[in-house]
C-alpha cells in the first residue's frame, strides 16, 4: 500500500446533495490485479438511483447499512501497475470497465449481480482503482478517453438489445426497425449501433432540439410523445403495418403499453429503464401475458452484456468509427453537479465527470457534436493541457495575450478550456519487458552474466533504450562511448523531438483521420524500395515500424513520461502524388520539451540502474575493435581510453589516447550513430548517379564531430554486412550558425510553403520542389544546377508565421516547457528570439525594404560562392508571376494550391502558414533572402540487421552476439527508411531499434518473452 493519497467521490445513498469528497490511499494490485489510473468517468441514471438510495429493485442485493460507497461504473483510464500473474495488460494501456466484473460470458447469473461497479462494489468515481485483470476491455483507439468511458453500460446494453438473440461476432440489422426511446446515453447508443448495422431508426423524445440533433446522427424518423402521444401509432405509419422489429424500452411502466403496439410479430422489446416510473397506473396496468401472446414477442429484461459481448461490440466500434456523443464532460471536483445535471434531464448523449478537466464545465445542453470543434482549436492552439505548467496566472496570460492581438473567442476559449486546466504532468511507471528476469537465473548464470555483462558501444538514444530495456530484466550491462558524460543521449539531445506516430490521440483530437492502411503506403511510397537483396530486411522492418507506429509508440513513450504538443506537425508533404513520396496526412509528434526531454525518459531510468548496479558507463573509450571468439562470436572490444575532457556537449574534443583497454561481454550492440558530422564520408558516399552530375563541395553540418560513422566500418571489418550506403538524408534548408558549437554547425529551417525558392542562377524551382514537400528531389535538383546552396524569397509575415528551426537550442519555449514564451511564437510578429537573432547575425541574411536592394546584398553573397550574378529584372518577374496568383481564393500556381492545402488544416492556418499574400506588398515587409545550404544529417544505410536487431552477414546468417541499432544500423535493418524519410522516424527509429536490440539480447541470454499481440492502444 503507498503512502499516496486520491480523491475520490462518495455516497451515504442518502441524495444527490450528500455527495462528498474524500481522500484514500492509493491502493496497489494483488495477484490477477491490475491498478488503472481513472481518466474519465460516464455517469448513468443508475447512478442518481444509487446516490439517492433508490437502487434496491435486484433481488441479488441488499442496499446494506448505506455505508460511504464511490459510486459509477463506466470509465477509462491507463493502467499504471499490474500484479502478479497478469499477461494480458501491461502498463500504459487504455482500458475500460466491464459494469459487473464477474459477468464474463453467457447470460448473467444472480452471482454477477454482486459484482457490479458503483453498487454493491466501490465504483469508479475516483483518481484510481484497482480492477481484476478480467473486468476490463481494451479501449477503442479511435476514441478519446471520454468517449470511450461511455460505452460499459450504454453502449453494451444498447448492443446487448440489438444482438443478444444473435451467435457471438455475427452482428445484423441491415433490414430491420429498430425504435429508440429517448435521447440518453442507451438511446443515442443504440441509434449509433443500429444505422452502423444498416438498420432504420426511429427515436422518439419530447424535445424537438433533441430530436434535429438525433437526425443529425441519422434517425431515419423522430416522434415527439408530448406533442404525439400516440407514438406507436407512428410507428405503425412509418412502417406499413408491420411495426418495429426491436424497441429499447428505457421509459418504463408508462410506455411499455405503447411499446407493445409498436412491436412488430415476433419482434424484441428490450426493458432497460424506468424513467416514466415502476409502478402502471391502476387504470391502465398493462397485461402483458396477453400483450406478449398476441404478436409471440419476446420481453427481455435486460442488465448490460458479458466481457465477450463488450469485446465484440468494440470491434464493431472501430470498424464502423463509432464516436459516443458526449454531451457534456464536467470537472472532477464538480461530479455532484453533473449527476444533477444527467437527473434534470437536459442531456443528449452522456454526461463524463473527469479528473483534470478544466474548473469551469462545458455550456449546458452545448453537444459534443457542437463542441467539439472549438474546444479542439482552443487546445490545439497551445498545446495537449496536461502538459501545460502556466509560470503567469490566467488573468496575467489572458492580459499579455490580448496585448498580442488575440482575438476574443479565442481568448475566452484559452481561459475555460486550457488555462483553468490543473497541470498534469504525472509520471506513469514504465511497463516492463515481459520474459524472465536475471533475478530468476541460476547462481552460476547469474556469475557468468555479471563477469560478461552485454557491452553497448554508443551512449545515443537506440543506446539508452537497448540498456533500459535491458535493465527492465536486470541483464548487467556497460554503455561505452568515446565523449564524455555530458554527451549522453548523443544526437537526440540537439533534436527538435518529433516522433512518428500513427492515429495518435493528438491526431484524432485535430480531427487527422489516419490509419495503418494510409501510413504503410505513404512509407512504401516513399522508401521506394528496389533492391531484392538488400532491401530484404529493410522491408521486413518498414512494415514492424509503420505497425508499432500504429500500435504501441506512443504508449511506450508516454509511458515514460514524455507528452506531445497539441499541434501535430506536418513534415514532407510530398511530391504530388498520392502513390508518391510524402505524409498524406500530419504525423509529426513534437515532444514537449524537445531532444532532451526524449534523452531524459530513457537516461534517468538507466543511470538509476546504474545506482543499483546493473548498468555502469565507460566514457572517452574509443571502441577501435569488436573481439570474437573461436566460433565467430562477438564476445567484447578493445581500443583506447581517450584523455579527460570535460568540453560541454556537443563540442569537438580531444582525441589524445591515454592508455588501451579491452571488456569482454556476452553481446554487444553497436548504437554508435551514422557517419553526418564526417563531410569527408558523406563525400565518399555520395550517389552521383542518383544526386549528380557532381559530389557537392560545401555543406554545413548538422550533426556534432563525434558522428563520425567508425563503428560501421569496425563492424564490417569482423563479418558484418553494411548495405545501401548511398542512401543518405541530408537538407537543402541550412543555415550557417552564427553561434556555433560543433566545427562547421548548421541549423535547418524547418519551413512551411509560402516562401518562394530560387536556385542560385535565379530560377524558381519546379514543382513540386516547394519548401517542407520533398526532401530528396529538391536535393537532386540542387545539386544538378552545379550549385550548392539555393535561395528563399519571402517578408517578415512569412519569416514570423513559417520560420521554425530545428535543434532544441533554436526552440527555447518547447525546450524549456515555457507556456509562455510558446504563445509569444503562436501569437507574436517578429518570430521566435533564435529567428530573429539570425536575421540580425546570421551571414546567410539579407533584409531590405526593397526589391532592387535585396537583389543586390544576394549578389554580394553569390560572390562568396562563385555564384552568378541574379538579374533584377528577371527576378523581380518571377515574383511578380508568384503574386499574380494571390489575387483570388483559387489559382493555376502549384505553390498557391499547396499554401491552401496547408491552411486546409486548421492548426496550420491559425500558427504555422501566413495567410496568403503578394510578396511584394508593403505591408508584409521588409523582403527577405535566406541563403539555404546543403546540410548533413542522417545516414539511411547501414549494418544489415533482423527484425531482433541481430546483425547479419554478407551469406544472410545471423552473427552471432553481435547487435545493432540506431543510425549505424539504418535505423534498423540496414535501411528501413529506403530512400526518403517521412521524419520523426529518425528519433522514432532509434526507440524502436533499440527497443529491439534490448529485448533481442535479453532474450538470447535470459530466455525468450512471452509472445504477445499489440498491446498499449491509444
Amino acid at each position: 500500500m503507498s503512502n499516496e493519497e486520491i480523491k475520490r467521490w462518495q455516497t451515504r445513498q442518502d441524495g444527490l446533495d450528500k455527495l462528498f469528497l474524500s481522500k484514500g490511499p492509493l491502493p496497489s494490485p494483488g495477484p490477477s490485479e491490475v491498478l488503472v489510473r481513472i481518466n474519465a468517468v460516464s455517469l448513468n441514471f443508475r447512478d442518481t438511483e444509487v446516490a439517492m438510495g433508490h437502487y434496491s429493485h435486484h433481488k441479488s442485493i441488499n442496499p446494506g447499512d448505506a455505508e460511504p460507497l464511490v459510486p459509477a461504473s463506466d470509465m477509462c483510464g491507463a493502467v499504471t501497475a499490474v500484479g502478479p500473474g497478469v499477461g494480458e495488460w501491461q502498463v500504459g494501456d487504455r482500458v475500460v470497465s466491464i459494469f459487473n466484473q464477474s459477468h464474463l460470458e453467457g447470460q448473467i447469473r444472480a452471482a454477477d449481480m454482486k459484482s457490479g461497479l458503483g453498487f454493491p462494489l466501490e465504483g469508479v468515481l475516483q483518481e484510481y482503482r484497482v480492477f481484476p485483470a478480467a473486468g476490463l476491455v481494451r479501449a477503442p483507439k479511435h476514441l478519446s478517453d471520454e468517449e470511450a468511458a461511455c460505452l460499459p453500460i450504454a453502449a453494451v446494453t444498447a448492443w446487448m438489445a440489438i444482438n443478444q438473440f444473435r451467435p457471438l461476432g455475427q452482428p445484423g440489422g441491415a433490414d430491420e426497425v429498430v425504435v429508440c426511446q429517448g435521447t440518453g446515453g442507451v438511446a443515442i447508443s443504440g441509434l449509433q449501433i443500429a444505422k452502423a448495422a444498416g438498420a432504420k431508426v426511429i427515436i422518439t423524445s419530447s424535445s424537438d432540439s433533441k430530436l434535429e440533433k438525433a437526425k443529425a446522427l441519422g434517425a431515419d424518423h423522430t416522434v415527439n410523445y408530448r406533442t404525439t402521444p400516440n407514438w406507436d401509432e407512428k410507428v405503425n405509419e412509418v412502417t406499413n403495418s408491420e411495426g418495429a422489429d426491436i424497441i429499447l424500452e428505457t421509459g418504463g411502466a408508462k410506455t411499455l403499453r405503447r411499446s407493445f403496439e409498436a412491436i412488430g410479430f415476433g419482434g424484441t422489446i428490450a426493458c432497460i429503464g424506468y424513467l416514466s416510473g415502476k409502478v402502471d397506473d391502476e387504470e391502465d396496468r398493462t397485461n402483458v401475458n396477453l400483450l406478449a401472446l398476441r404478436k409471440t414477442v419476446t420481453l427481455k429484461g435486460l442488465i448490460n452484456g458479458p466481457r465477450e459481448r463488450f469485446e465484440e461490440m468494440v470491434g464493431f466500434y472501430e470498424d464502423k468509427g463509432i464516436k459516443p456523443v458526449v454531451d457534456r464532460v464536467f470537472p472532477f471536483d464538480k461530479a455532484d453537479e453533473a449527476l444533477k445535471y444527467l437527473y434534470s434531464g437536459g442531456h443528449f448523449g452522456k454526461v463524463v465527470p473527469a479528473p483534470g478537466t478544466p474548473s469551469v464545465a462545458s455550456h449546458p445542453n452545448q453537444s459534443i457534436l457542437d463542441r467539439r470543434e472549438v474546444t479542439s482549436r482552443a487546445r490545439a492552439a497551445i498545446m495537449a493541457p496536461r502538459l501545460l505548467a502556466l509560470p503567469q496566472t490566467p488573468s496575467q496570460t489572458v492580459v499579455a495575450l490580448a496585448s498580442l492581438g488575440a482575438s476574443a473567442w479565442l481568448l475566452k476559449l484559452i481561459v475555460r478550456h486550457i488555462l483553468l486546466r490543473s497541470p498534469a504532468n504525472r509520471s506513469r511507471k514504465s511497463p516492463s519487458s515481459s520474459g524472465p528476469h536475471f533475478a530468476a537465473m541460476s547462481a552460476d548464470k547469474k556469475r557468468a552474466l555479471q563477469d560478461r555483462p552485454v557491452l553497448i558501444v554508443g551512449g545515443g538514444l537506440a543506446g539508452l533504450v537497448a540498456a533500459f530495456e535491458l535493465s527492465e530484466r536486470g541483464v548487467p550491462t556497460i554503455v561505452i562511448d568515446q565523449e564524455n558524460d555530458q554527451n549522453l543521449g548523443g544526437q537526440a539531445f540537439w533534436s527538435l523531438g518529433g516522433i512518428f506516430c500513427v492515429d495518435s490521440v493528438e491526431q484524432r483530437r485535430m480531427g487527422i483521420k489516419d490509419s495503418r492502411e494510409l501510413a504503410m503506403r505513404d512509407w512504401f511510397g516513399s522508401a521506394a524500395f528496389d533492391r531484392e537483396r538488400e532491401d530484404t530486411w529493410p522491408r521486413r522492418w518498414a512494415e514492424a515500424f509503420v505497425n508499432f507506429a500504429a500500435d504501441e509508440m506512443e504508449a511506450y513513450v508516454k509511458a515514460r513520461g514524455m507528452g506531445f504538443l497539441f499541434n501535430v506537425g506536418w513534415a514532407e508533404r510530398g511530391c504530388g502524388r498520392a502513390e508518391g513520396h510524402g505524409n498524406s496526412v500530419p504525423r509529426f509528434h513534437v515532444t514537449w520539451g524537445t531532444g532532451p526531454e526524449v534523452v531524459r525518459v530513457f537516461a534517468e531510468p538507466v543511470k538509476r540502474a546504474a545506482e543499483n548496479g546493473v548498468v555502469q558507463f565507460r566514457f572517452r573509450h574509443r571502441v577501435d575493435e569488436i573481439i570474437t571468439d573461436e566460433t565467430g562470436r562477438a564476445v567484447g572490444v578493445r581500443g583506447k581510453i581517450l584523455a579527460p575532457d570535460d568540453s560541454a556537449r556537443g563540442v569537438k574534443s580531444s582525441r589524445e589516447v591515454v592508455s588501451d583497454f579491452e571488456i569482454l561481454g556476452s553481446a554487444v550492440a553497436i548504437t554508435s550513430g551514422g557517419i553526418g558530422g564526417n563531410v569527408e564520408a558523406v563525400k565518399k558516399a555520395w550517389p552521383v548517379d542518383r544526386l549528380g552530375p557532381k559530389v557537392p563541395e560545401t555543406f554545413v553540418v548538422g550533426v556534432p564531430a563525434h558522428v563520425d560513422g567508425r563503428m560501421i566500418g569496425i563492424a564490417e571489418e569482423v563479418g558484418a554486412n553494411v548495405i545501401n550506403r548511398d542512401r543518405m538524408w541530408h537538407y537543402t534548408e541550412g543555415l550557417e550558425n552564427w553561434n556555433p558549437i560543433w566545427p562547421n554547425h548548421g541549423i535547418r529551417v524547418l519551413p512551411a510553403p509560402s516562401s518562394l525558392w530560387l536556385d542560385a542562377t535565379g530560377k524558381r524551382l519546379p514543382p513540386f520542389l516547394f519548401p517542407g514537400a520533398d526532401t530528396l528531389a529538391t536535393l537532386k535538383h540542387i545539386c544538378g544546377t552545379g550549385y550548392d546552396y539555393s535561395w528563399f524569397i519571402l517578408d517578415q509575415s512569412i519569416i514570423a508565421r513559417e520560420f521554425a528551426l530545428s535543434g532544441s537550442e533554436q526552440n527555447p519555449d518547447v525546450t524549456g516547457k515555457s507556456v509562455w514564451k510558446l504563445l509569444t511564437r503562436v501569437f507574436g510578429k517578429k518570430g521566435t528570439v533564435p529567428v530573429q537573432n539570425f536575421q540580425k547575425h546570421g551571414r546567410d541574411f539579407v533584409v531590405r525594404d526593397n526589391l532592387a536592394d535585396l537583389v543586390q546584398g544576394m549578389n554580394e553573397l553569390q560572390r562568396e560562392r562563385g555564384g552568378p550574378v541574379l538579374d533584377l529584372d528577371d527576378v523581380r518577374e518571377t515574383i511578380e508571376l508568384r503574386d499574380g496568383q494571390f489575387d483570388n481564393a483559387y489559382s493555376k500556381d502549384a505553390q498557391a494550391m499547396l499554401i491552401n492545402n496547408g491552411r486546409a488544416y486548421w492548426a496550420d492556418s491559425r500558427s504555422r502558414i501566413a495567410p496568403p499574400h503578394k510578396l511584394l506588398d508593403a505591408a508584409h515587409g521588409p523582403l527577405i533572402a535566406v541563403r539555404m545550404n546543403l546540410l548533413t544529417r542522417k545516414t539511411l544505410g547501414g549494418i544489415e540487421t533482423n527484425l531482433e536487431s541481430n546483425v547479419m552477414k554478407a551469406d544472410g546468417q545471423k552473427f552471432a552476439g553481435l547487435y545493432a541499432a540506431g543510425e549505424a544500423a539504418g535505423f534498423g535493418g540496414g535501411g528501413v527508411h529506403g530512400y526518403n524519410s517521412l521524419e520523426g522516424t529518425f528519433l522514432g527509429g532509434c526507440i524502436f531499434s533499440g527497443r529491439a536490440a534490448g529485448r533481442g539480447i535479453a532474450d538470447e541470454l535470459l530466455g525468450p518473452a512471452e509472445v504477445k499481440g499489440a498491446k498499449a492502444n491509444l
